[in-house]
């Protein structure tokens, strides 16, 4: 697991609005199969509506409903057997830190 949990709430605003005005990066990462493959759902909570501040039409407001910006990779047992357990541990952290880096970015400007 991994990404930014428990954010202050001007810096979780701050993401929010990196999303909203990234939406194309943002989607390349998130609904990318080599990603969702690993993480199909963003978040473990979300809000039942938009955010303040954002519209409420905006096509990808599911994305801005996230209280975090975090993702989880349950790993099935077998996955510790595996003969190249290295590169398969090697691509689930690649597609991490791509969606890491992004949320990150936001996150730097405000330490």
């Amino acid at each position: 697991a991994g990404g930014s949990w428990c954010l202050e709430p001007k810096v979780l605003k701050a993401v929010r609005q990196s999303v909203y005005d990234n939406i194309d990066e943002y989607r390349g990462i998130v609904e990318d199969p080599a990603f969702k493959q690993y993480f199909p759902v963003i978040g473990e909570n979300h809000l039942k509506t938009a955010p303040k501040g954002f519209p409420k039409n905006f096509e990808y407001v599911d994305y801005l409903k996230c209280k975090d910006y975090t993702c989880a990779y349950i790993v099935p047992d077998t996955f510790f057997f595996a003969p190249d357990l290295l590169d398969k541990v090697e691509d689930v952290f690649r597609q991490l830190k791509r969606f890491a880096d992004f949320t990150n970015f936001t996150i730097d400007d405000f330490e």
